[in-house]
């Protein structure tokens, strides 16, 4: 029963930064909105380089739910920990570091924006950022099957 405790308050402590991290990324379309407000002709600080960067971004961007495949996999099959606190470390560490590899498309796109001035492809970051932060939201029964595994095994 402690470790019901246990998995609860460290999941509720991760959401509660989870959901701060989130609400920090509303900033950048509040920003993008007060820039084209302000400047309706804005095109961005160094167009030319946008241009070139680009598919860059894009390419990045197509790449991080992979990123994020990977790395969950790699944090958590690497030793095993028998600590129950430990597991909930692990289990949180993946958590915030999902959240901020799903992230990075949209603060491309917001640069993006910044250097070319090209707010649709940063709208477009935007969602897909949140899709990927959906996708991969972590959800206490996975929580819950990771400790009974770790248990088991």
């Amino acid at each position: 029963m402690e470790m019901q405790g246990d998995l609860k308050r460290a999941y509720e402590k991760s959401i509660t930064f989870l959901w701060a991290m989130i609400a920090a990324l509303v900033l950048c379309p509040i920003t993008v909105e007060i820039v084209r407000m302000s400047n309706p002709s804005f095109s961005g600080f160094a167009h030319q380089t946008a241009s070139q960067v680009r598919d860059f971004i894009y390419g990045i961007a197509i790449i991080s739910p992979l990123c994020i495949r990977t790395m969950r996999k790699a944090i958590l099959k690497h030793g095993r920990p028998s600590d129950l606190n430990a597991l909930l470390s692990k289990l949180a560490t993946v958590a915030i570091l999902t959240v901020l590899v799903a992230e990075i498309p949209a603060i491309l796109g917001f640069l993006l924006f910044l250097l070319g001035g090209f707010y649709k492809e940063f709208y477009i970051a935007l969602a897909y950022s949140v899709l990927v932060i959906l996708a991969y939201f972590p959800r206490v029964n996975q929580w819950e099957k990771s400790l009974t595994s770790s248990v088991v095994n």
